[in-house]
This record gives C-alpha cells, sequence and structure tokens, in this order.
C-alpha cells in the first residue's frame, strides 16, 4: 500500500472515530434536566369566637377551631435542552386540615385535602424576544359567621411576549421599538356554607 493512501486511511480514521464520540457525546446529553430541589412544611392553628347578641337578649354563640398542614415540593431551574431555551420553576403543594364548628350547642366535625400548583417559565430568556408561561392553582378555607366556612379555589394561567429595542427589527430598519403582549386567565371558585345551605360563585 503506497504511503500516501496509508496516511490517509489513517487520518481519515481518527477523524471519523472524533465524529463518532461527538455525535456520541451530543446523544448522551439529556432533553431535560432538572434544577435544585427545597421543600417546606407549614403548620397552622386558627380559633375563632363570636357571640352575638340580638335586640330581645337572645345569644348565639359560635366557634371554630382549625389545624392546617402545607407540604410543598419546589423544583428551581430546571430547563429544556439548554438554560438559555427554556427555564422553569416547577412546584407542589398538598394540604390536610381538620376543623371543629360549633354552633348554639351542636357541633360539626370536617377534614379535607389543599391542592396547589406553580408553574413559571421562561422561553429564550437571553434573547430580545422572551416569552413567559405561567399557571397557578390555590386552595384555601376561610372562616364565616354563625359557623359558616368558605371554600375558596383560585387558578391563573396565561402567558407574555415580549420585543426588546435590539430586536431583529432593529436591523430592518425599525429602531427604539418595543412591545409586551400578554394573555390572563381567572378562575374563582367559592363555596359558601352558612346556617346548613350553601351558595357557590364561579367566575372566570
Amino acid at each position: 500500500m503506497p504511503p500516501r493512501i496509508g496516511r490517509r486511511l489513517a487520518v481519515g480514521g481518527v477523524v471519523g472515530m472524533i465524529a463518532v464520540l461527538g455525535v456520541t457525546e451530543a446523544r448522551a446529553e439529556p432533553l431535560f434536566t432538572l434544577g435544585t430541589w427545597e421543600g417546606a412544611l407549614e403548620a397552622q392553628f386558627g380559633w375563632d369566637r363570636l357571640r352575638t347578641t340580638t335586640q330581645g337578649g337572645s345569644e348565639t354563640k359560635s366557634a371554630i377551631t382549625r389545624y392546617t398542614e402545607r407540604l410543598t415540593i419546589r423544583n428551581n431551574g430546571a430547563y429544556i435542552l439548554d438554560p438559555g431555551f427554556w427555564t422553569s420553576t416547577v412546584s407542589g403543594t398538598v394540604g390536610l386540615f381538620q376543623e371543629q364548628d360549633r354552633f348554639d350547642g351542636s357541633s360539626i366535625s370536617r377534614d379535607g385535602t389543599l391542592l396547589g400548583y406553580s408553574l413559571d417559565s421562561v422561553i429564550l430568556g437571553n434573547k430580545p424576544y422572551t416569552g413567559t408561561i405561567f399557571a397557578r392553582r390555590n386552595q384555601s378555607i376561610l372562616a364565616r359567621e354563625f359557623g359558616g366556612r368558605t371554600d375558596l379555589t383560585l387558578e391563573t394561567r396565561g402567558g407574555t411576549f415580549s420585543l426588546r429595542e435590539d430586536s431583529v427589527l432593529e436591523d430592518l430598519g425599525i429602531r427604539h421599538l418595543s412591545s409586551v403582549l400578554g394573555a390572563r386567565q381567572e378562575r374563582t371558585v367559592e363555596d359558601t356554607t352558612v346556617l346548613g345551605q350553601t351558595f357557590r360563585r364561579d367566575e372566570t
């Protein structure tokens, strides 16, 4: 075999090995990478007491005792492909509540769960054209008069798109132009129970 052909084959083999290794490393990179984890445990105790006296002298008493525990787990800085492409912060909350209502000598015990989540994402955060996506849900229990309560659920979702002055429009001769476009939807679900009757408010 002539020396030139042997050298060319050797160089070609080395280049081929480098190319194969490069493709292997590229495929080994994960599509989705988690950020840092953190958690929080919250406990609350509440006690409300109400005494009402009418003009005729009759008196009513009510008291509410409530225990609430919430566990929140959050991941900060998760990203898809590259942090400059898509970065997110995601959290989930699970809560438990127990309460005892006393009204005019009667007593009612209740318990249940409280669920919530939060998602905040930034797309192309290092570019002059940036998008954001957000979604949140939160549940809570509010005390009312006469042994009543309100179960409240709040949901919010939407996104924005912002265009800075140093965007691609500047190359087209359009200078000093920036804009922000956004869409947002909110929903409120409120169930209020007083004296055995429940009233619902559902607004979007």
